[in-house]
C-alpha cells in the first residue's frame, strides 16, 4: 500500500500544479490484510470502503468512480473541492450549509426527471446528509442511497445503487463507515 501511495504521489510532485487549474491523480487499491478498498483522489482525499471493490466505469460529468463487489453491488464515489460546483463557484458555502445546498441542487434536478427524493438523516456536527432517490427509470426501479459529506471544503459524494442484497439500514451503515 505504501508503494502505491509513493507511486501515485511522486508524479504529482514532479508535475506540480498551477494556481488556476488543478491536477488529480486517482487510484483504487484493495488491502487484503485490512479487507478495505481505498479510493484515493490526490490531492483531495481518500475514502476507505469496507470489503473488496473493483473499478468499473467513471462518469466525467459527475466525477464519480463506480465500483462493484463480488455480490454485484454497485457503489459510486467522488471527492471534489466545494468550489467546483456551479452553485458554489464563489466558494461562499461551507459545512452543512454547503451540503444542504448540494442536496437541494441535486434533488431539484432529480425531481425534474420524475424521481422522488427524501432526506433520511442529517448530521450537522459531522457535516453530512444521507438521502434517498427512488422511482421508476428506463433501467427499472431505482432505490439509491446517497451520503453527501464535507470536510475542509472537500466534498464526498458516496452512493449505493439499487440492490436487493442490502436493505436500507445496511446501505446507510456502509455509507457512514466509508465517510468516517
Amino acid at each position: 500500500m505504501k508503494n502505491l501511495y509513493l507511486l501515485v504521489f511522486i508524479p504529482f510532485l514532479i508535475l506540480g500544479c498551477s494556481p488556476k487549474t488543478s491536477s488529480t491523480i486517482v487510484a483504487v487499491d484493495y488491502s487484503e490484510k485490512k479487507d478495505v478498498t481505498d479510493y484515493l483522489v490526490l490531492p483531495y482525499g481518500t475514502i476507505h470502503f469496507p470489503g473488496k471493490w473493483t473499478k468499473t466505469n467513471y462518469n466525467t460529468s459527475s466525477r464519480q468512480q463506480f465500483m462493484k463487489n463480488t455480490d454485484s453491488i454497485t457503489i459510486a464515489a467522488s471527492i471534489t473541492p466545494c468550489n467546483k460546483y456551479e452553485f458554489n463557484q464563489e466558494n461562499n458555502l461551507k459545512g452543512i450549509e454547503f451540503i444542504e445546498a448540494f442536496y437541494n441542487w441535486e434533488s431539484n434536478y432529480r425531481t425534474e426527471q420524475g424521481f422522488t427524493t427524501s432526506i433520511i438523516e442529517k448530521n450537522e456536527n459531522n457535516s453530512y446528509l444521507i438521502w434517498k432517490l427512488y422511482g421508476d427509470s428506463k433501467y427499472g426501479y431505482l432505490d439509491n442511497i446517497y451520503l453527501f459529506g464535507i470536510k475542509d471544503c472537500i466534498v464526498y459524494n458516496i452512493l449505493v445503487l439499487s440492490t436487493t442484497e442490502w436493505n436500507q439500514n445496511e446501505k446507510i451503515a456502509f455509507l457512514k463507515k466509508a465517510f468516517e
